[in-house]
């Protein structure tokens, strides 16, 4: 799925982002989450993109980890809820 104009400028947004020199890290970025989000919760594309309303505060909270911790190595391994109960919603893997 490509990450159009308009949800490139929310995401920076969301990440304090003003300036456009990171802009290919954080397309690169919300392409990983969408791929996250899809091996997560099993839905395709065509499927995200029909809920990319309800989808995008999980985009931007999974950018917002790795852009935040790129380069690091973190020995806390907690699990964001909000995310979480995001996904879990749209889930489709019951297993």
């Amino acid at each position: 799925m490509k990450i159009d104009e308009q949800l490139l400028e929310e995401i920076k947004n969301y990440l304090n982002v003003y300036h456009n020199e990171d802009d290919l890290l954080i397309k690169s970025l919300a392409e990983m989450s969408i791929e996250y989000i899809k091996d997560y919760t099993a839905l395709t594309n065509e499927e995200i993109q029909a809920k990319i309303n309800s989808l995008k505060v999980a985009i931007m909270l999974i950018c917002n980890d790795a852009y935040d911790n790129r380069g690091q190595t973190t020995l806390q391994h907690k699990q964001n809820l909000l995310l979480t109960s995001i996904l879990n919603l749209h889930s489709k893997n019951y297993l």
